[in-house]
């Protein structure tokens, strides 16, 4: 370093008598100009040859006024700016000038730019980082000896450009004379670093010298007795055999950082799959201290299979919604709601949440079998506890193989997400729906049912059988003899109506015209007697079983509220209808809007709830005094609004509060001309029942921003 600061003591040196030299050039380049011409506006004087630089006027010999110029001129002047330049140089050498400069350059440019604002007030004044500073003092002062401190550098990665990699690329090709010439010198440049490899090898510069290549002294020494135990390889041996591309494809595969992935490959030799084992160790130790957290936030995700017969709701719970508002904690969620789908025999997050008593029930059995008589009772304990183990490990979720990597399990893939976030997360519960589970379904015969289904749109009487003759036989009726009453309308019924009804009413062009030309024409009327037609048709269904169907989801935009509902239907015809599937999907959201709905309908109320709250209304104390008939006329009245408020059926619609779901119900059976049920819903709620920590913002606040100090 002293000798760097030598030299560039001495190039300044030279370039101050280089600029010496410039200046006395320039002064004789000026005197050849004034020699050959006046400055100015001065037009040159004519010389003559014979007389030289005078002209002669009256025998007297007289100065030109371009000698008069010269003569002005010709003084010791022009060297003072020279040796001003060297005066300010033997100054600065003596007074030991920097080697670098500490000014701050300003410019317009650095108006507009951050270094310029933030230092354009320090124009002309030193600007030097503390650190370097003190380094320069240190050195001034003798207390650093540069000669002895080894100059730190850095590893310079490959690059595409590398020679190396340009000679085994395809793409580039090489003569063999200059493939040669180039292998030639990159070897002589690999046997000097070499020889310097304590202070480059994985310290400085570039490291193609050093790969795939031991230092002396660190091969391993086999002795005649036998093996030795392997040892520790120096840090930067193992460092070189880690590339940048195999630290990109552990950091995509384990989603760890880089200093971690870094960290793994070189405590594993760099193996991949050991890399992978030693970060889910460390991954698992994180998770396992989270797990004592609280966790109150989260997201609410849901599942519904593509053929709408299978949907679930699962709660996932965070300690903060910084996390809940995460892509792997959401994605997390939605993979948790797809794995209980894939998993019908799930129904228990944990085995800390299995009954107790059916467990020993299930144990009492077990051990009363025929294959265990005669066995002792320590073996006999034993492997029931096994066979009760796995019946009932089938029925966890966190034993179950993870659905996207079979190789984990669930609990496994949640602390693999834990370590990755850093937070405590925990699968609080679940609701799966099953369609039309425990409803029994009828076996009729297909090709009856066909016929059937067909027989309505034959028209001739030769079509039908004559089996079947005898069914028609109650066909005449005296009454539709008088049928044909209705009168013509004063005003005709045009297409134009008939369409504009049908828009309004989506019932069958001649259903819309006979409704019009019943009702004279007028379109309001024209809707009731739809309407009224619809609900008899309606009502005519109710009674057929319904054992098709979809499952519907409806999950909140903030992920807080999550409802799955069934609506059934006789066919699946129907079930695949765009206008059914609307129906659900709205239901779904009805529920979502209406939290104090828990049942579809008064029926679904318990008898005994009843006649507790029925018990309870009489015996308040402003009905005392009153005729008991009276008070059970009151009574009556009271628990029919109670319960109708918690009944999904009698509810204004969400999308026309002028209807309840039962009249929209009732509309959609007539359009679709089957029976559609609304049987069950479920919903969840995010954090209810869990008490959320009443912990001060603020202290959250510097908690976090703490751990990311230096």
């Amino acid at each position: 370093m002293v000798a760097d600061i030598s030299d560039r003591r001495v190039t300044r040196c030279a370039l101050l008598s280089a600029g010496g030299l410039m200046a006395y050039m320039s002064r004789g380049a000026q005197q050849a100009f004034l020699n050959s011409a006046a400055p100015g506006s001065f037009a040159p004087l004519p010389v003559s040859p014979l007389q030289g630089s005078e002209q002669v006027f009256g025998g007297l010999a007289a100065p030109t006024l371009l000698d008069a110029r010269r003569s002005e001129r010709s003084d010791g002047s022009w060297a003072f700016a020279p040796a001003l330049l060297a005066l300010g140089a033997a100054a600065a050498f003596a007074l030991k000038s920097r080697d670098e400069s500490r000014t701050t350059m300003f410019s317009k440019h650095d108006r507009r730019t951050f270094r310029g604002k933030l230092h354009g007030h320090t124009f002309g004044k030193y600007r030097l980082r503390k650190n370097k500073l003190r380094r320069i003092q240190g050195v001034r002062n003798g207390t650093i000896d540069l000669e002895n401190i080894p100059q730190q550098g850095q590893p310079e990665p490959e690059h595409c450009w590398d020679i190396q990699n340009l000679l085994s690329n395809p793409m580039y090709y090489y003569p063999p004379l200059v493939r040669a010439a180039f292998q030639d010198i990159q070897e002589e440049r690999f046997v000097i670093e070499r020889a310097n490899w304590k202070e480059l090898m994985g310290k400085k510069g570039n490291q193609w010298a050093f790969k795939g290549w031991t230092p002396p002294g660190m091969t391993e020494k086999v002795e005649a007795g036998g093996p030795v135990p392997p040892k520790e390889v120096a840090a930067s041996v193992v460092g070189e055999k880690i590339s940048a591309k195999d630290v990109k494809t552990l950091r995509e595969r384990s989603r760890a950082g880089i200093l971690d992935c870094q960290k793994a490959l070189a405590e594993n030799g760099g193996e991949m799959e050991k890399a992978m084992e030693w970060l889910k160790k460390k991954g698992i130790a994180k998770a396992d201290k989270k797990a004592g957290n609280v966790a109150v936030e989260g997201n609410i995700a849901s599942y519904v299979h593509f053929n709408n017969k299978i949907a679930v709701l699962v709660e996932v719970n965070s300690e903060t919604d910084f996390v809940a508002s995460n892509a792997i904690f959401k994605d997390f969620a939605n993979d948790v709601a797809m794995q209980i789908a894939a998993n019908s025999t799930v129904t228990y997050v944990t085995s800390a949440e299995i009954d107790q008593v059916a467990y020993a029930k299930e144990k009492e059995l077990e051990m009363a079998k025929e294959d265990l008589a005669g066995k002792p009772d320590a073996m006999k304990e034993k492997i029931v506890e096994g066979r009760l183990k796995k019946k009932f490990e089938e029925n966890v979720l966190m034993g179950q193989k993870w659905i996207k990597n079979e190789d984990i399990t669930v609990e496994q893939a949640l602390k693999e997400t834990i370590a990755k976030i850093g937070e405590n997360i925990v699968i609080r519960r679940f609701m799966r729906i099953n369609l039309g589970e425990g409803l029994a379904k009828k076996d009729n015969d297909f090709a009856a049912g066909v016929e059937k289904e067909l027989a309505k749109y034959k028209d001739g009487p030769g079509d039908s059988k004559p089996a079947e003759k005898p069914a028609e036989a109650p066909k005449p009726e005296a009454p539709k003899a008088e049928a044909p009453k209705p009168e013509v309308p004063a005003v005709p019924v045009t297409a134009q109506m008939v369409k504009e009804l049908r828009a309004r009413s989506g019932a069958g062009p001649a259903d819309c015209k006979k409704a019009l030309v019943e009702s004279g024409a007028d379109g309001d009327k024209a809707m009731e007697w739809l309407k009224k037609k619809g609900i008899s048709k309606a009502e005519k269904k109710i009674g057929n079983l319904s054992v098709e169907g979809a499952v519907a989801s409806y999950v909140h935009f903030n992920s807080k509220l999550g409802v799955i509902v069934e609506v059934n239907s006789e066919t699946d015809f129907v079930a695949m209808n765009a206008i059914f599937k609307e129906f659900a999907a709205d239901v779904a959201m009805q529920v979502a809007a209406l939290p104090q709905v828990s049942c579809v309908s008064a029926d679904e109320v318990s008898p005994a709830l009843y006649a507790k709250t029925k018990e309870l209304e009489m015996a308040k104390e402003d009905l005392a005094g009153k005729p008991e008939d009276i008070k059970e006329k009151i009574v009556i009245g009271r628990l029919k609004k109670q319960f109708d408020d918690v009944c999904l059926l009698n509810q204004k619609w969400i999308k026309d509060e002028n209807l309840t779901v039962s009249e929209v119900l009732k509309q959609k059976i007539a359009k679709l001309g089957e029976n559609i049920v609304i049987r069950r819903f479920a919903r969840l709620t995010l954090g209810e029942g869990l008490e959320k920590k009443d912990a001060d913002f603020a202290a959250g606040v510097e908690k976090e921003l703490a751990k990311f100090r230096a």
